[in-house]
């Protein structure tokens, strides 16, 4: 019940119809100067047969390849098997491209979680962990052109630019880390430091909020 959403509900919330509403403004943005007839002969042009024959092969083995990771991060929680997490990747990847807010991120858990009976806030947790450690893998492979030389090409100072990427990289991930093994002194520190600035209502939801990320990360242990 915890990831049953209401489609009422959430076509009317305000955050939805600003994320539509950015989402326009970015694709006019974008699309202003496009000529589409250019572009409706390009695609007749394009030789599909062989696209295709390599994209969606392409696309079930990183499907594939993303359900094993997560098996990795799944298996403290309950163990469960790589073609129930693979149809919720795929799960999650329509969501993410059909709905706004990356939905799709919180659909594969509620898929894999009814399959399998395993608990859903845990399940959300291995997802909040996979994206940190996305996060943190495409700092690492930028901080790595940029010190090769991309820096110096485009005249920035090495130092300068690793420096911020560094932190941009460590900072969610010490922060899941100390809310793995210090949950109820963060979350007590995070709801003093809330309650400073936002109203009682909104820092008991945040608060709650992060009592719920703390619970699903129970299930990690170990490196």
């Amino acid at each position: 019940q915890r990831f049953t959403v209401s489609a009422g509900m959430y076509v009317l919330a305000p955050r939805v119809l600003v994320s539509l509403a950015v989402t326009g403004g970015a694709l006019w943005f974008a699309l202003r100067d496009l000529d589409f007839r250019e572009v409706g002969q390009a695609i007749a042009r394009a030789r599909l047969v062989p696209l295709i024959a390599i994209s969606v092969p392409a696309h079930l083995l990183n499907l594939w390849l993303r359900a094993l990771r997560w098996r990795y991060l799944t298996d403290p929680v309950k163990p469960i098997d790589r073609s129930t997490l693979f149809r919720g990747q795929a799960v999650g990847f329509m969501g993410n491209n059909v709905f706004p807010l990356r939905v799709g991120e919180v659909l594969r858990a509620w898929y894999v979680a009814r399959e399998t009976g395993a608990p859903g806030a845990a399940l959300l947790g291995t997802v909040i962990l996979e994206r940190v450690i996305d996060a943190v893998a495409m700092l690492g492979l930028v901080a790595l052109v940029l010190g090769l030389g991309g820096a110096a090409a485009a005249g920035l100072e090495v130092r300068t630019v690793l420096m911020p990427l560094l932190l941009l990289a460590l900072a969610p991930l010490l922060f899941v880390v100390v809310l793995r093994v210090w949950p109820d002194g963060l979350i007590s520190l995070a709801t003093r430091l809330l309650g400073s600035v936002l109203s009682p209502a909104t820092t008991e939801r945040l608060s709650t909020s992060l009592r719920h990320l703390a619970d699903g990360l129970r299930g990690l242990r170990g490196g």
